[in-house]
C-alpha cells in the first residue's frame, strides 16, 4: 500500500470471517487496484534502455527447459506461430484451471461433477502452468479441491453463459441478503462459501442478492458497475421488486422484519439464541439457525415497514466455479517441489497455480493476500538464486527510467534484441489522414506490424485513434492516446486529455496509454473492467 500509494482504506467482513479483515478502496475492486499499480510499474520499468524488464504479449508458454542437473533454466513460448526461448529461472503465475471444460482438462479429471457449472474464471484459466510443471516432474497437491462460489451474477439476456461475473463478497458484508424464488431467506449470508452454495442447492431458484439503500450506499461503486454491466438492477422500491419477482410485497416485509428482529436480539443477548451459530455460539435467526450455521453478524438491517418504499439494488445469482485450491506444491520460499519432496532449482510459482496454501476451502480475501505475499517471496528467492551475494535492496522509484534512459523510438538507433527475442517489428505505414468535422469517424486500411488492419480516428475536439486487426472484433481494440507507442512509435493527435487512452471491449472500457495491439492483450480483466474518467463532455462522441 505504501510503495504503490494504494487506497485500501475500507475494512469489511466477508463470508466465513469472524471479524472484519478484508480491505478495499472507495472505488474499484481491490484486485483491480493492486494489479493496475503493478502492471503500470512494470510497463514503466520496461521502457528502460538497458533491458531490465521486457514484456512479451500475445504469446503462450508451452514448455519448461531443464538442464542435466534437473534445474529449471528457462521456458519455450510460441508467438505468431514461431517458437522462442527465454533462459533463466522461471516464476509461474498462470492461475488455476477453472475454465477448462475440455474432456482432457484437470477439471474433468479431478472434479467431473462440476463440469456442468459456469465459471468466473477467464478463458485463459486452463491449468497450463500446472501441466508444464507436471511434465518436468513437479509435484501437485489438492487438485480435487475446487471452490464453488455462491454468487455468480446472471445476466438476464444471457442466463446460460458459461463465463460469469462474480458478485464481490463485500456486497454481503455490507448487509446484502439472499432470497429464494419465494422471497424468503434460507441461509447465513456470511457463512462459508461452500455452506452458502450447499444451501442454495437445497432451495428454489432463481436466487437474488438484495441490497437496501444503506447497504448499497456503502458500496455504491460496485453496484453502479454491476448495473452498467447489466448483471444488477436498480429498483425504486421494494414494491417494484416484489412485482418483478411475482410475489406479494408482504412476503418481503415479513422476511426483512424477521431479519431485523434477529439482529436486535443478537445485539441485546449475543449468546441467548435458540440455534447454533457460525463460527461459534448461538443465534436468534431462525432462517439460518435451522441450517446449523446460524447468522450472528448483522449490518445495515431495515425493518419490514421500510421495505415497500425502500430502493434496492438486486442481482440474480447462481453457484459458479471460482477458485482451485490445488496446484503445484511449493515450500516456504515459493520453490516448486518435485516428486521426491525436494525444491526444483530455478523454478518458483505464486498465486492460484500454487496448491496447498488454502486447505480445502479458501476464505474471501486470501487469494489477493496469497498473490502479494508469495509473489514477493518468489521474486525475492528467485533474485537470491540468480544474484547470490550480489543481491541488494532496490527502490522502485529509482528503476523508473529518466528520459535519457528510455528506449529509442523507431527511426533512432536501437540496441540489438535480447537473446530469444523476436525480430524487430516492421515499421508501420505512415498515413495521410483527411480533415473531418468534430466527432466524425474516419477509417482507412493500413499495414500495422505487417498485418492488414484498419486505422480509425475521430478528429477534432476529442481525437481518438486505434489500429485494429481486421480479424478481431472492432469492440476489442479502440483507443486514444497522446504518447507514442513504445513498440511502433505511432502517435494519436493531441487531445484535451493527455496521456490517456480508452480501450472499449464488450461494453466496458479502461484508461491507459500507447498502442492497442500491445496493451489490449495485457489487460482487460477476465471479468471485464469499466473505468471511465475525465472525458471531454463537449465531444460529440462521448455524449
Amino acid at each position: 500500500m505504501d510503495k504503490f500509494d494504494l487506497d485500501l482504506s475500507l475494512l469489511a467482513r466477508l463470508g466465513g470471517h469472524s471479524a472484519p479483515r478484508t480491505h478495499r478502496g472507495a472505488e474499484r475492486f481491490p484486485g483491480m487496484t493492486i494489479t493496475y499499480a503493478l502492471i503500470q510499474m512494470v510497463e514503466k520499468i520496461s521502457e528502460r534502455s538497458d533491458g531490465l524488464a521486457r514484456i512479451v504479449t500475445k504469446a503462450k508458454a508451452t514448455k519448461l527447459l531443464m538442464n542435466k542437473a534437473n534445474a529449471c533454466v528457462g521456458c519455450v513460448y510460441e508467438k505468431g506461430g514461431i517458437e522462442f526461448q527465454e533462459h533463466g529461472p522461471v516464476i509461474i503465475c498462470t492461475g488455476g484451471f477453472g475454465a477448462d471444460f475440455t474432456s482432457e482438462s484437470l477439471l474433468a479429471k479431478y472434479r467431473p461433477d462440476l463440469m456442468h457449472l459456469p465459471t468466473t474464471n477467464g478463458e485463459h484459466c486452463t491449468g497450463d502452468g500446472i501441466k508444464m510443471g507436471e511434465a518436468i516432474g513437479a509435484k501437485t497437491i489438492d487438485l480435487e479441491w475446487v471452490q464453488v462460489h455462491p454468487t455468480g451474477l446472471v445476466k438476464p439476456d444471457e442466463p446460460d453463459a458459461k463465463i460469469k461475473f462474480l458478485a464481490a463478497e463485500a456486497l454481503r458484508g455490507v448487509g446484502g441478503i439472499i432470497l429464494d424464488a419465494n422471497g424468503k431467506r434460507f441461509a447465513n449470508e456470511l457463512g462459508r462459501r461452500d455452506y452458502v452454495t450447499g444451501e442454495m442447492w437445497k432451495n428454489k431458484p432463481p436466487f437474488r442478492l438484495c441490497l437496501n439503500k444503506a447497504a448499497s450506499d456503502e458500496i455504491i461503486w460496485h453496484c453502479k458497475h454491476y448495473t452498467g454491466r447489466g448483471v444488477m438492477k436498480f429498483y425504486a422500491s421494494g414494491a417494484d421488486l416484489a412485482k418483478d419477482m411475482g410475489i406479494d410485497g408482504q412476503v418481503l416485509v415479513s422476511t426483512h422484519d424477521a431479519h431485523y428482529e434477529a439482529s436486535k436480539k443478537q445485539e441485546a443477548d449475543p449468546e441467548g439464541g435458540k440455534w447454533p451459530a457460525y463460527p461459534s455460539g448461538k443465534t436468534h435467526d431462525e432462517a439460518s439457525g435451522k441450517t446449523g450455521s446460524g447468522k450472528k453478524f448483522y449490518h445495515n438491517c431495515i425493518t419490514g415497514s421500510q421495505v415497500l418504499a425502500e430502493p434496492f439494488y438486486v442481482a440474480i445469482i447462481t453457484p459458479v466455479i471460482h477458485y482451485c485450491m490445488g496446484g503445484l506444491e511449493i515450500d516456504v520460499n515459493s520453490s516448486v517441489i518435485n516428486s521426491n519432496g525436494k525444491a526444483i532449482p530455478g523454478l518458483y510459482c505464486a498465486g492460484e497455480v500454487a496448491g496447498g496454501v488454502h486447505g480445502n476451502n479458501r476464505l474471501g480475501g486470501n487469494s489477493l493476500l496469497d498473490c502479494v505475499v508469495f509473489g514477493r517471496v518468489a521474486g525475492l528467492h528467485c533474485a537470491q538464486y540468480m544474484l547470490g551475494g550480489d543481491l541488494k535492496e532496490t527502490n522502485l522509484k529509482e528503476l523508473i527510467p529518466k528520459d535519457t534512459e528510455k528506449k529509442k523510438q523507431p527511426g533512432e538507433s536501437k540496441p540489438a534484441p535480447a537473446a530469444g527475442a523476436s525480430a524487430p517489428a516492421k515499421e508501420p505505414v505512415q498515413l495521410d489522414k483527411p480533415e473531418v468535422p468534430v466527432g466524425e469517424l474516419q477509417a482507412w486500411p493500413i499495414e500495422h506490424f505487417g498485418k492488414p488492419s484498419l486505422g480509425i480516428e475521430i478528429l477534432g475536439n476529442h481525437p481518438i485513434q486505434a489500429f485494429v486487426p481486421i480479424t478481431e472484433p472492432l469492440a476489442e481494440c479502440f483507443g486514444m492516446g497522446e504518447e507514442p507507442c513504445t513498440c511502433c512509435g505511432l502517435f494519436a493527435p493531441p487531445g484535451p486529455e493527455k496521456n490517456k487512452a480508452m480501450f472499449v471491449f464488450g461494453g466496458g472500457a479502461m484508461i491507459t496509454t500507447g498502442c492497442i495491439l500491445v496493451h489490449a492483450p495485457l489487460w482487460p480483466f477476465a471479468f471485464g473492467a469499466l473505468v471511465i474518467s475525465k472525458f471531454n463532455m463537449d465531444c460529440a462522441y462521448c455524449k
